[in-house]
């Protein structure tokens, strides 16, 4: 017999831990009762959902140019020949606002949260679509992937759409994606890697807690681009309560020294000074695409990396939980999960 709140006499110290955070829990139960047990836990026993934007938000940079996509087009068999190098570098671009927040979150529920990751990303499901992959759809233009035990690798969101040797395109773009997600799962504490909404239409939280079987009111979003979703809702009430605004995570806000040390990093593990030569594609990409912002490339005009630029912004400042704090129901306080 197992409760969601689970602490050892060291955890106890730090914050109170879900199930999520324990391996062997997750281990005990068999792999086709996993998304059973994931989904009578949401349903039942999660007093909030705590959704989060990948892109500028959940982890730095926007999604065209980024870090893991310059690294995998460089190197496309990085996950299987530079796998800890590779996850090192994914693990280290993760918001730690986030995890601030998720930490505070995680403690005020007594570890009874869900994290799901919630993303507009038009070019997967165009990919997917090109390339004959069945789409997970669960509303018009809304795909979602279940989560998984992080010993999954970030192969787990391919591994659901049993993509084919043939669609390498979709297996290449679900795996850079479920690298992100993975590490946000992992820097968060967690043995699980998210559940993940990807999106090519406007955001609906309402469309989130539907497929979850949850009522709205226990989904809130941390969105860098809350106001541009909050409107295209058409200013409802609900959305400007529950879709919450951060600071933009990129080159300008992003840690001076913690981007040193990556950028040192980077340059012996993943050179990217041949990209001129061996990618000139990508390369007149990321430094003569007039519509992205120069701050915002991850690399030099030389192919060494650049993670910072010194005095362009301001540093990201701490997420906001009051407002989902404020929103739990308290009729749900000290509830705890059994699960035999």
């Amino acid at each position: 017999m197992s409760t969601a709140r689970i602490m050892s006499e060291n955890d106890s110290k730090k914050r109170p831990f879900s199930f999520f955070t324990k391996p062997a829990f997750l281990a005990n139960i068999e792999n086709g009762k996993l998304k059973v047990f994931l989904r009578e836990f949401t349903q039942n026993h999660t007093k909030v959902i705590v959704a989060v934007d990948i892109d500028q938000c959940g982890a730095l940079g926007e999604d065209t140019n980024d870090v893991a996509r310059a690294i995998l087009t460089m190197y496309p068999n990085a996950y299987e020949d530079k796998k800890e190098a590779l996850e090192h570098v994914i693990r280290s671009i993760i918001n730690a606002r986030m995890t601030e927040a998720i930490n505070t979150i995680a403690s005020k529920t007594n570890g009874e949260y869900r994290i799901v990751l919630y993303t507009q990303k038009s070019n997967i499901l165009r990919t997917m679509r090109r390339d004959g992959v069945d789409l997970p759809e669960v509303d018009p233009g809304t795909i979602f992937f279940d989560g998984a035990r992080s010993t999954d690798g970030a192969t787990y969101l391919a591994d659901q759409c049993n993509v084919s040797q043939d669609a390498m395109t979709t297996k290449n773009e679900l795996l850079r994606l479920g690298l992100v997600t993975w590490a946000i799962g992992k820097e968060s504490g967690q043995e699980l890697s998210p559940p993940v909404f990807v999106t090519e239409t406007k955001k609906d939280l309402e469309i989130v807690a539907k497929h979850l079987r949850v009522d709205p009111k226990k989904v809130y979003l941390y969105d860098d681009k809350s106001e541009k979703h909050i409107k295209e809702l058409g200013n409802k009430p609900f959305a400007a309560e529950h879709m919450l605004s951060v600071d933009k995570f990129n080159m300008t806000s992003n840690d001076a020294e913690k981007a040193k040390a990556l950028e040192a990093f980077l340059n012996e593990h993943f050179p990217m000074t041949e990209l001129c030569k061996q990618n000139p594609a990508l390369y007149r990409q990321i430094f003569f695409d007039p519509s992205w912002p120069e701050e915002n490339r991850c690399l030099n005009p030389n192919g060494t990396w650049r993670l910072h630029y010194e005095g362009r912004g301001e540093p990201v400042k701490p997420w906001d939980t009051t407002p989902v704090l404020e929103g739990l129901d308290p009729r749900a306080a000290g509830r705890s999960l059994t699960w035999s």
